[in-house]
């Protein structure tokens, strides 16, 4: 009976990384797509702000225009984020209205954080290239500059620790979590 034991902890246990794995696998995908939408709508802001206003990306002007796109983009992925982790990638459809709200207020709160050290990242990254004179180069007709770099360093390290802060903060995965970890 112990051998039968062993392979029932183990079917667990490969049921749970299987899980993991496929969470892990959509909140990649669907984070790659709303991120791809959210840097067209961060990158079209500036340029839209920099026709409008005529602002030159090294006056300090264009750090608030900056700013500006960064909340907006923000604002929007967390909408489009909330509900395409809750419904495909956890699959947390099924709850009471109470609990979608404090999934909400909890996922905004990590958010929240996570928005600051992105904005931290990003605001850091530019000065310091700026700083450096770095001008960007161009790969296949696109301009990789300051902003370019930036945005995809700190998009790339906070889609990281998200993934993991939402899985059990937000959506409550711990004892999938646990197990794994052999806690």
């Amino acid at each position: 009976m112990p051998f039968i034991r062993k392979v029932s902890i183990l079917n667990n246990y490969s049921a749970k990384q299987n899980s993991i794995g496929r969470e892990s696998t959509l909140y990649v995908i669907l984070g790659m797509a709303i991120s791809l939408i959210s840097l067209a709508l961060y990158f079209g802001m500036l340029a839209f702000g920099d026709r409008l206003f005529g602002i030159d990306p090294k006056q300090a002007e264009y750090y608030y225009l900056r700013l500006f796109a960064q909340v907006i983009q923000w604002l929007f992925a967390l909408v489009a984020n909330f509900f395409a982790d809750k419904f495909i990638v956890f699959r947390k459809a099924h709850c009471t209205h109470r609990e979608s709200m404090t999934q909400f207020c909890r996922f905004t709160a990590t958010k929240v954080i996570t928005l600051m050290v992105d904005t931290v990242i990003i605001f850091s990254i530019v000065w310091l290239l700026n700083k450096t004179g770095f001008t960007g180069t161009s790969i296949f007709s696109f301009t990789l500059d300051a902003d370019v770099v930036a945005k995809v360093t700190g998009g790339s390290a906070t889609m990281i620790a998200n993934f993991f802060v939402t899985r059990r903060v937000v959506f409550g995965k711990k004892k999938a979590d646990a197990a794994l970890a052999g806690e």
